[in-house]
């Protein structure tokens, strides 16, 4: 269906789907433009959506969004950066892609052997990642992505302050806060874990050692900007690594301590004055402005990781 009018690329769309007594009916209406489109069918007697307890069908129906690119051939490449969210948690979903020629049937591959069912519990906002033949989704219990973004993490210490990335550098425009913590003990805590992000090597382990040193101290002397520069290295944060850096983690060498994940009174105060809460995500928008900002909870200053989001 047509739209009323225009929509322009990176325009927010809400989408609805509903029963009536006899019809299912589709709606998708543009916040920028107010443009609106619908669409109804019959609901075959039907009331509700099942999700699938596997992403085998023959038919290829599944009861979640999707997003759908054309290309002249075969195509094994990322798309562009399309995000769902929704205001309820799932628990669990499947994540599946395939490909799909409409004049001679399936080719490429299928969404049978190119799946992952994914768990959301106990951690809601933390980001499950699905790479396959080129293309990669991410999604957690609010949140669903196609295709790929620009990425960069940094943790620095308990008094939750962080600088933005220079947007000569990395021109991100939302951050999304991934863990808290207020034991200083995790302090130069930055690598060492398993990262669900395929952008980001480097993740916190719970534990300060060996691992974080040799990371820290073979950044010495990179400033923002520098071939091989890592934000998660700036324990410190100051746009450089030097001994200031290292020092944090050599001092807690051999500690170690839980993060937390819930983000409940979580706030993000800015340099320009904004004052923003998360999302149901865990996420919020990046003033253009701004260059720097602090992480409270409750009124209180946390240490954090940060995961800056581009376009």
């Amino acid at each position: 269906m047509s739209f009323s009018t225009n929509v322009t690329r990176g325009d927010t769309i809400n989408l609805a789907v509903a029963f009536t007594s006899q019809n299912i009916i589709m709606g998708a209406y543009d916040e920028n433009t107010a443009g609106h489109a619908s669409q109804s069918y019959s609901n075959k007697s039907a009331s509700t959506f099942v999700g699938l307890n596997s992403p085998n069908n023959t038919i290829g129906y599944w009861s979640g969004p999707c997003t759908e690119w054309y290309h002249l051939q075969p195509y094994y490449g990322n798309e562009a950066l399309v995000p769902y969210s929704a205001q309820y948690a799932l628990s669990s979903a499947w994540m599946w892609m395939d490909e799909y020629n409409p004049v001679t049937g399936w080719s490429g591959f299928r969404a049978n052997d190119t799946c992952s069912l994914v768990q959301y519990s106990p951690n809601p906002t933390q980001l499950q990642v699905f790479p396959s033949h080129g293309a990669t989704e991410y999604s957690d219990a609010y949140l669903f992505e196609t295709g790929i973004t620009q990425l960069c993490a940094l943790k620095t210490m308990k008094d939750g302050y962080f600088y933005v990335p220079n947007a000569a550098i990395l021109n991100v425009t939302t951050l999304k806060v991934q863990m808290l913590f207020d034991n200083a003990n995790l302090t130069g805590d930055q690598t060492g874990g398993a990262s669900p992000y395929p952008a980001i090597a480097n993740y916190p382990s719970s534990t300060v050692d060996g691992k974080d040193v040799t990371f820290i101290a073979g950044k010495f002397g990179k400033a923002e900007g520098n071939l091989s520069w890592d934000y998660m290295a700036d324990v410190w944060a100051d746009r450089k690594i030097d001994g200031k850096d290292i020092n944090m983690a050599a001092m807690n060498f051999g500690r170690n301590g839980s993060y937390i994940y819930d983000l409940s009174g979580v706030s993000i105060a800015f340099n320009t004055g904004s004052n923003e809460t998360l999302d149901a995500y865990g996420s919020a928008l990046i003033p253009p402005s701004a260059t720097s900002f602090n992480v409270t909870r409750n009124g209180t200053p946390i240490g954090a990781m940060i995961i800056f989001c581009g376009p």
